[in-house]
């Protein structure tokens, strides 16, 4: 299948990947609302985009997201240097977890960068506030959505090949909810490329939430 993002005309074509992965031990779909969203770790995409600023990058990629999820997301791009590796350590350390059949970050590195990020969360909102992203008062932070891609070098003349990784953590249960992997087509220029990934997170959210009625 073909997909062309309009606004410069990118064509992303839809690659391979396993589908989405659910925990069988956790409630799917997550529940999430405009009144207790999940919140969107901040996206490191130094890996994908290496020609970009990666706080310039992370912006244009992240800004659509909240709008495609309903209200149901709140994006955490702008405490980037805040939240510091994390952004990018936690997909990886699901996903290295998923890979062995495990949906728990309670094993070696990963145990520790699962620690890391609940040390992070009781300060997140108010560092959030303080930079002017609004969490509804009252809302509790219990899902996390976290993303991570890397350039996989050039798939022909003028195209990139994209592998993106998301998941959904349950900060209560301290479980992964939802994991998918995908890998694309783009047109490898950095503009492109930050429209590319764009679109590729923010179909990736909706069925990570379940909110895209596909699996």
């Amino acid at each position: 299948m073909t997909r062309v993002v309009p606004a410069l005309a990118v064509i992303i074509l839809v690659g391979c990947g396993p589908g989405l992965q659910l925990n069988p031990g956790a409630a799917f779909p997550p529940r999430v609302s405009d009144r207790e969203p999940a919140v969107i770790l901040p996206i490191d995409t130094s890996q994908a985009i290496a020609a970009a600023d990666p706080s310039v990058a992370g912006v244009a990629v992240a800004a659509g997201l909240s709008q495609a999820l309903g209200g149901r997301g709140v994006v955490a791009q702008p405490v980037l240097d805040w939240v510091g590796t994390l952004a990018r350590e936690l997909p990886e350390a699901i996903r290295a977890q998923v890979d062995e059949g495990r949906f728990t970050l309670n094993t070696g590195d990963a145990e520790r960068i699962a620690a890391n990020l609940h040390n992070l969360l009781p300060g997140l909102v108010a560092e959030l506030a303080r930079r002017g992203v609004t969490i509804p008062e009252g809302a509790m932070v219990r899902y996390v959505l976290t993303f991570s891609s890397r350039n996989l070098r050039e798939a022909s003349a003028g195209t990139a090949r994209l592998e993106s990784i998301g998941a959904v953590y349950d900060t209560e249960t301290r479980q992964v909810v939802s994991y998918l992997r995908t890998v694309h087509t783009v047109e490898n220029e950095a503009r492109a490329l930050m429209v590319g990934l764009a679109a590729i997170y923010e179909e990736m959210a909706r069925r990570l939430l379940g909110l895209s009625g596909s699996r």
